[in-house]
């Protein structure tokens, strides 16, 4: 092959490939031979692609593993891995670890991950009351949904859909 054709986009592409296909053994060969053998150092795209991966295919202990592997190189996830990782704690009810993985990201990013990450696991601190004990305000902020959740008890009563539609009907029937 000639000098340069081979960066990491291309091996993003091809990792992503992988990934996508769920086959674990063949990506994490890809992940750890192939950048290597060209002289390019993984992208945060290349470790999020493996992690999703991992997650998605309940194998988080390989995706915890990879985590400790990526940052004895002296490199760091990004926003989107810490999410992965903290929604899937949040939907596992585990809400010490993912408590830690939303501290350890906001100390590194300086930002927590998306609200999608982080759904569950304010549910799972209203649910048991822990908000205010956890912190969780001061660690990712107020709830932008809240308004949402507060609305919703005196909407439940008001559905006029069906007379509104009964009184429509008359009307073109005349």
């Amino acid at each position: 092959a000639a000098e340069g054709l081979v960066d990491r986009h291309l091996l993003n592409g091809m990792l992503q490939v992988h990934t996508n296909a769920g086959r674990i053994e063949p990506a994490l060969r890809f992940y750890e031979t192939e950048y290597a053998k060209h002289g390019v150092v993984p992208t945060t795209h290349s470790d999020r692609l493996v992690i999703e991966m991992l997650v998605k295919k309940k194998r988080l202990s390989r995706a915890l593993k990879l985590k400790h592997d990526i940052e004895s190189d002296g490199r760091k996830l990004d926003l989107l891995s810490y999410g992965t990782l903290v929604e899937h704690y949040g939907k596992k009810g585990e809400l010490g670890s993912a408590l830690l993985l939303i501290k350890e990201c906001v100390d590194i990013h300086g930002s927590p991950p998306g609200e999608k990450s982080l759904k569950h696991v304010r549910a799972m601190c209203e649910k048991q009351n822990l908000t205010k004990q956890v912190r969780l305000e001061q660690m990712v902020g107020k709830d932008p949904l809240a308004w949402i959740k507060r609305g919703e008890p005196l909407a439940k009563g008001k559905r006029r859909g069906s007379k509104m539609t009964y009184g429509l009907n008359r009307f073109v029937d005349i």
